[in-house]
This record gives C-alpha cells, sequence and structure tokens, in this order.
C-alpha cells in the first residue's frame, strides 16, 4: 500500500504563503509609511531571505552598467520587490524540498 507523503510540499506552500503575506504587509507599510527611512526595513527580509538576497550585489552592477533596456526596467521594477517578492518566496516554497528526505517529498 502507497501513501502520499509529500509533507515537504505541504510544508513549502505554507512557508512561501506566509512570506508573500509578510512581503505584502512589508512593502505596503514602507509605501505608506512617512519616515524616510522605513525603506530599511528590506534589511529583516536579507537576513530571512540570506542566499536570495545576495542578488543585491548583483542588482548594483546590473543597474550601474547596463543599456537602456534594463535602465528603463529599473523604473518599473524596484528591485528588492523582484529579490524578495519574487525569488525569496520562490526559495520558501522549495527550502523544504531541498532540506528533508525522499520519504517526506525531498529530494533526498
Amino acid at each position: 500500500m502507497r501513501t502520499n507523503n509529500n509533507i515537504a510540499g505541504k510544508v513549502g506552500l505554507v512557508l512561501g504563503s506566509l512570506h508573500v503575506a509578510a512581503f505584502v504587509v512589508l512593502a505596503v507599510f514602507i509605501q505608506r509609511s512617512a519616515d524616510p527611512q522605513a525603506a530599511l526595513l528590506w534589511g529583516i527580509f536579507a537576513i530571512i531571505d540570506f542566499p536570495v538576497s545576495l542578488l543585491y550585489f548583483l542588482g548594483g552592477t546590473l543597474y550601474s552598467h547596463s543599456p537602456e533596456f534594463y535602465k528603463a526596467l529599473r523604473d518599473v521594477v524596484y528591485f528588492p520587490y523582484l529579490v524578495h517578492g519574487m525569488f525569496g518566496t520562490v526559495w520558501w516554497y522549495f527550502l523544504p524540498r531541498i532540506v528533508t528526505p525522499r520519504r517526506f517529498g525531498g529530494i533526498w
């Protein structure tokens, strides 16, 4: 008898959903804040999304030495939204699958 032990997938879905919810709450808070230093709260996500937040080093280089297409893209996409909103959520969705054994739905 085979049972479906996809615990890692369910945990990943919960973690990804919590990450998106926290990201949206923080983004709305920063957007509505009158404090000019409110954007420093992205530092919390830089710790939470550690391996993904290393993309910040790429972002500075990408925006400063890039053709006009990327400079136009910079006006549309705010880099922390891309790093933490999209890549960070994907990281938290796949993290349980990366660290759990195969019998729980992981890759090991």
